[in-house]
């Protein structure tokens, strides 16, 4: 997979001390039973934009990917929201901005172990954040 911004934040949680941006996100964090990765939020430039991209271990995931854009003065940008397992595009969403009613945009996703998860954002330069929440089993 190719990561777009360089190398991630402190584990997949952005950069903790001043919430910017550093990169995708590259691991997936767990505690306990729990999961999560955070993109940290970012002006993108319009090109294909890699948010999320880390891979799971011996567990699978039941969790939700969120995609949060503020849409305030972008001038009808479009929107497109892919997510990727192992190099295959399971999520392809286009929002257009005058069609879109602001506010978060929730994908349920269940991830199987040993999985290459990305997750893209192509066409807005509206600050856009994702981020991903589930729950971890095991065998």
């Amino acid at each position: 997979m190719q990561r777009d911004g360089g190398p991630g934040g402190a584990g997949g949680a952005g950069n903790p001390t001043g919430g910017s941006f550093t990169g995708a996100a590259e691991t997936l964090e767990l505690i306990g039973n729990h999961c999560y990765a955070y993109s940290g939020t970012f002006n993108p430039t319009g090109a294909a934009s890699t948010y999320l991209s880390f891979r799971t271990g011996n567990y699978y995931v039941v969790g939700v990917v969120e995609i949060n854009c503020d849409w305030a003065g972008t001038g009808g940008s479009n929107l497109s929201i892919e997510i990727y397992l192992n190099g295959v595009r399971i999520v392809f969403e286009r929002e257009v901005a005058n069609d879109y009613v602001p506010g978060d945009t929730e994908f349920k996703v269940i991830i199987p172990p040993y999985t290459e998860v990305q997750v893209d954002i192509t066409g807005s330069t509206a600050p856009a954040n994702a981020n991903i929440t589930g729950r971890v089993y095991r065998g």
